[in-house]
């Protein structure tokens, strides 16, 4: 992975549009997609320098003839025109370019959490830390069982037709008080290939470094998952941990 996305995937969430984004400062124009890529955007650059990105390939009438390259953006690559140099990047030379432009080299360096020897929950005390979460005994067999031995998420509708929670007669979880309104679209799903390539575990516990500091060292903890084990927790509670500051 290029240095400069590896650096500020722990910088800002990640943009999962679905959209493309064009953009300019009056020097240079250019081109993005969202990481997932569920919107296409193709270009076009002809012999007179004249250079087309849309989501159809029509989108402009160009003679096939003066065409002299022309592709589409994958997910999360760009196209860059530099109307000074009269020159058109494309992502990997991009890439090439904030990598050899930055010293992100030095500030990727990750601080790992480092697990230690956690006591042994016993059935009762898991129990009464599951209450304490709001797990039911439906939640505990047909979500974290599957997710354990099996690998398995289970998958539900966005539909919800259990009672309001002030009015449901067994206690509910804090956030089932909490109502949202939003506006539902359609979009294809992701098969398991582009989730495989698009998608990470990978987290950061701790505060946000400074966006536009080139210089700034990753704060907090790196996490290959958000997933902690006992070793970790305890880790945490125990303050075995060093943690860069920002």
């Amino acid at each position: 992975m290029s240095l400069l996305l590896r650096y500020h995937t722990d910088c800002a969430e990640p943009w999962d549009g679905p959209a493309a984004l064009a953009f300019s400062d009056g020097r240079v124009v250019g081109a993005a997609l969202d990481r997932n890529g569920l919107r296409p955007c193709r270009f076009a650059i002809t012999s007179a320098g004249l250079v087309v990105a849309g989501s159809e390939a029509g989108l402009v009438d160009l003679d096939p003839e003066e065409v002299t390259h022309s592709g589409r953006l994958g997910p999360g690559q760009m196209l860059l025109v530099d109307l000074e140099k009269h020159k058109v990047y494309e992502d990997e030379e991009l890439l090439e370019l904030f990598d050899a432009g930055a010293t992100y080299a030095k500030l990727v360096e990750d601080t790992p959490l480092i697990g230690v020897d956690a006591p042994v929950v016993d059935s009762t005390a898991l129990a009464a830390v599951q209450r304490g979460f709001g797990y039911t005994r439906e939640d505990v067999k047909m979500i974290l069982q599957p997710m354990a031995l099996e690998g398995k998420d289970a998958v539900y509708s966005m539909g919800d037709d259990t009672p309001l929670a002030f009015l449901a007669r067994s206690p509910r979880p804090i956030y089932a008080y909490f109502r949202q309104r939003f506006a539902q679209v359609t979009n294809p799903p992701i098969d398991s290939l582009r989730e495989s390539c698009v998608v990470s575990l990978h987290t950061r516990l701790g505060p946000w470094p400074h966006l536009l500091d080139k210089n700034a060292p990753l704060p907090g903890v790196a996490l290959p998952s958000p997933f902690l084990t006992l070793g970790h927790v305890e880790a945490l509670r125990k303050g075995n941990i060093r943690i860069r500051k920002s």
